[in-house]
């Protein structure tokens, strides 16, 4: 189920409810939502939710039929992935602070801006090392489309870093499923569109995709963010009907503790999960973008690592 579709069974089940009001119930139920500022929580709990719904539908198809183009760093569709990238030291610090926080299945993820003042700059250092490792490992590779976004600083986008536990599928349950285990998705949003930016996603124990969950990555090369998809939809068909020309393929990495994928914003990919995987896995997800742009993601940004290569 998407985001719309999400809120027109919110709207419905709830129909005196505001959009304000609605937009918390999904913060609440593991969707990541773009915040509202003073203004717009006014303005949204003045709407009803169904009115803003309606609105929501019509500024989707519009803003899909010309979306905005910018150069990426990396061709959406595509990835690199390497195994046994990050020390064990990295590792062994981002379970401790994991396993000392999560308490119950179905917790959402750590965001790591939140852990700063606890742990810089050691926490601060093994984020920008990771990030300018694997940039550089793009430019090794000539994977990077874009040469020229790289002559500016680069950001990490800390409201967007953090650690995810994810399960076998006998051990989620739909109500904290996208907290936990996602649909396919894009890790972008409305606001920051078809922005370049890069996901970083490294599992922390053996054998992901395999023996624990891991991600799965889709080819189809969007250039956009999709408002009715982006969010997350359980069925990629239902965006492969928007590109009739392409014949969508998906990679599932087979990846040890410490070792990394990184895609585009763009690109759609899920958790890959099974019954018959024998336990949990904890990834740590870094997002970088470049400087230029980095303001346009929504959120805090006051907490944001700048770093050059």
């Amino acid at each position: 189920m998407n985001l719309l579709a999400k809120l027109a069974v919110l709207a419905q089940e709830y129909p005196s409810l505001r959009y304000g009001e609605l937009h918390d119930m999904l913060c609440e139920q593991g969707w990541v939502l773009d915040p509202l500022s003073e203004e717009a929580r006014r303005l949204a709990n003045q709407v009803p939710g169904w009115k803003a719904l309606f609105i929501l539908n019509a500024n989707a198809q519009l803003s899909e039929r010309k979306p905005k183009l910018f150069p990426q760093l990396i061709q959406t569709g595509e990835s690199l992935c390497r195994d046994n990238y990050v020390s064990s030291q990295v590792i062994d610090k981002m379970l401790s602070l994991y396993k000392g926080q999560i308490l119950i299945r179905g917790d959402a993820p750590l965001y790591l801006a939140d852990y700063l003042s606890d742990l810089s700059p050691e926490l601060s250092q093994f984020l920008v090392d990771i990030a300018k490792s694997v940039v550089a490992d793009l430019m090794h590779n000539a994977l990077l489309l874009d040469q020229s976004l790289l002559g500016e600083s680069m950001v990490l986008l800390m409201n967007r870093c953090l650690l995810r536990r994810t399960y076998p599928c006998h051990e989620i349950s739909q109500i904290s499923k996208n907290k936990n285990n996602q649909d396919w998705h894009q890790d972008s949003s409305i606001v920051y569109g078809g922005r370049p930016m890069l996901t970083v996603w490294i599992p922390l124990q053996e054998s992901s995709g395999q023996k624990i969950p891991g991600i799965e990555l889709a080819s189809l090369r969007s250039s956009y963010f999709s408002s009715c998809f982006g969010d997350g939809v359980a069925d990629l068909s239902d965006v492969s009907k928007d590109f009739p020309d392409e014949i969508i393929s998906t990679v599932i990495p087979r990846l040890n503790a410490g070792g990394y994928a990184v895609f585009n914003g763009l690109t759609y990919h899920r958790t890959y999960a099974s019954d018959c995987m024998a336990s949990a896995r904890d990834a740590l997800l870094i997002r970088i973008a470049p400087r230029s742009h980095a303001g346009y993601f929504p959120g805090d940004r006051s907490k944001d690592i700048e770093f050059r290569l």
